[in-house]
């Protein structure tokens, strides 16, 4: 199969070399991996291969060849110069995930944190289609367990501010930060939302709300 026209962003391995070796050599377009892109990009091709080799086994064999490849890899690494990974970056024995980390209430019961419904490592648009979980109900859970909100948003209004008072209220009282980047243009963001950010720093750290940045 010839390689269609296009734009591409990938590293050549033996097997696209041979597609190339097929392709009129006036076409085409390679250049040498720029230094500071190396670690990116060999990282992410990697992770490709991995993840395709590993999906392609049997559930239950997963975990142990899992933990080979990568106590494998990291012995690898260990023999370039410093800085490069130390042993503590070896996966533990038995495959263990850490979820949460939780604080224990003045009555000795667990804090809950809730678990957005995107997982953490994904990067979802959401567009409010059926099926999809709802933008409203899906920043809440967000803001529960984030340590930093960065807003960048065309207006803000009280009607978009108000059902999220309180988890950000919650979240500055536990130390968190927030950031707003919006604009004035058309009259369209209330002062009066931005003031009842400002104001939710200004309860929690008794301190002018240097936190909240809007333009």
């Amino acid at each position: 199969m010839s390689l269609p026209r296009g734009l591409y962003e990938q590293i050549v391995t033996l097997g696209l070399q041979e597609k190339l070796e097929q392709v009129d050599p006036r076409t085409i377009l390679t250049e040498p991996l720029h230094p500071a892109e190396i670690p990116d990009r060999i990282a992410l091709h990697l992770s490709r291969q991995i993840e395709l080799a590993l999906s392609a086994l049997e559930e239950r064999d997963r975990l142990g060849a899992g933990l080979h490849v990568a106590r494998t890899l990291l012995h690898s690494l260990l023999q370039l110069p410093r800085p490069a990974p130390c042993e503590s970056a070896f996966p533990a024995e038995g495959g263990r995930l850490l979820r949460a980390i939780s604080q224990l209430q003045p009555d000795g019961s667990l804090e809950e944190i809730v678990s957005p419904l995107i997982p953490l490592l994904d990067t979802t648009l959401l567009t409010n289609s059926p099926g999809e979980p709802r933008l409203l109900h899906q920043l809440i859970t967000e803001i529960q367990s984030a340590q930093q909100i960065d807003v960048v948003m065309a207006f803000i209004r009280k009607t978009g501010v108000l059902p999220m008072l309180s988890p950000l209220r919650e979240l500055v009282g536990r130390g968190g930060r927030i950031r707003v980047l919006t604009t004035v243009y058309t009259g369209s963001t209330e002062r009066a939302a931005l003031d009842q950010l400002a104001a939710l720093v200004r309860r929690v750290h008794h301190a002018p709300a240097r936190q909240v940045v809007a333009f």
